[in-house]
């Protein structure tokens, strides 16, 4: 009964959650850390799809552009080591900004509890990352169709990502 009552409170701030998320959006859109990282991310991804299975530079080798999924699995493979950057400066950025006060402490007077204030900033931050994530994915797609000798299948990039979340 307990879990149920909670759920419903949450479900009922649901409001709030979303002034939160939408306040983390564009806190998150302003950071110029999460800019730096994010074009280091992308150029490094992009380069890497350059270099690997394109035939800009040189003939890919068969093992990474034999299937219609090699280019999906190594985009994805690239994006969630990119990804591990995001999760480490973000959230370094998160500790640093919650430490000093200034602008939340505005969020933190309303009538929100810690799970939804919580809740907020995830999905805040989740919208900015799977943003991110489909313009890499939009990039490797343009570069399988345009600049590498694989098959395309378009099944095997909404298969991967699938398992991006």
């Amino acid at each position: 009964m307990y879990f149920y009552r909670r759920t419903f409170f949450i479900l009922e701030n649901m409001g709030i959650m979303k002034i939160i998320a939408r306040y983390e959006w564009r806190l998150l859109g302003r950071s110029q850390i999460f800019w730096f990282v994010g074009c280091i991310s992308f150029i490094s991804v992009i380069l890497l799809h350059f270099f690997f299975q394109s035939n800009f530079v040189f003939e890919s080798p068969w093992p990474l552009v034999g299937l219609p999924c090699a280019v999906p699995f190594l985009c994805a493979y690239f994006l969630n080591f990119a990804q591990l950057f995001f999760v480490l400066f973000v959230t370094g950025n998160f500790w640093y900004d919650d430490r000093r006060v200034d602008s939340t402490s505005v969020l933190l007077v309303r009538p929100e509890g810690n799970g939804e204030y919580v809740l907020g900033k995830l999905l805040g931050t989740l919208g900015r990352v799977v943003c991110f994530d489909g313009i890499v994915l939009l990039m490797a797609i343009l570069i399988h169709v345009f600049a590498s000798s694989a098959p395309f299948d378009l099944y095997y990039y909404f298969l991967i990502t699938l398992q991006d979340f």
